[in-house]
């Protein structure tokens, strides 16, 4: 697929001169050099033009709510409990006096198993809003999911047990 970031485009119909500018593929332009006039392509292009702006829109309210999301998990006990945020860093860490009961290595494991759980929490998340904007099926939609998904995986332990199971 070819493309060029700045296409200019003359559209010369009844309705007067036309330039337009767009990232446009190979595929676009044969389409509009195949169309019988200009009006014809000036109207398939008004519409092309539409949808992009609408795809646009749809990127930048994904980006928006993914931003405010956060991910969290809790120990069975509820001795333990943590937030990340968009990005899946750690935004809080709570320890009750009833975790620091055990070692430090168990403690250690249980937060960043709780980390981990967050996390995919999140990756969850981030589907959930991909679906509600911009389309699981989308290009955009599956490039966001599988960035969540590979940096957050299900943690092996949550994929055979309640992810709040500890």
């Amino acid at each position: 697929m070819l493309t060029h970031p700045d296409v200019r485009l003359v559209l010369v119909s009844a309705r007067g001169v036309r330039i337009r500018r767009g990232c446009l593929t190979r595929d676009y332009i044969n389409r509009l050099l195949s169309m019988r006039n200009a009006d014809e392509a000036e109207e398939w292009l008004d519409s092309w033009v539409s949808g992009a702006d609408a795809r646009a829109a749809r990127t930048v309210e994904l980006s928006r709510r993914v931003a405010a999301l956060t991910g969290s998990a809790r120990s069975r006990d509820g001795s333990i409990a943590v937030t990340v945020g968009s990005a899946g860093q750690l935004a809080s860490l709570d320890i009750d006096d009833q975790a620091l009961r055990t070692t430090g290595r168990e403690l250690s494991r249980q937060i960043t198993a709780l980390v981990r759980q967050a996390q995919a929490q999140l990756t969850a998340q981030v589907t959930e809003q991909v679906r509600r904007t911009v389309g699981l099926d989308t290009e955009t939609g599956q490039a966001v999911i599988h960035s969540f998904a590979t940096r957050f995986p299900v943690p092996p332990d949550e994929q055979r047990h309640d992810s709040r199971a500890w």
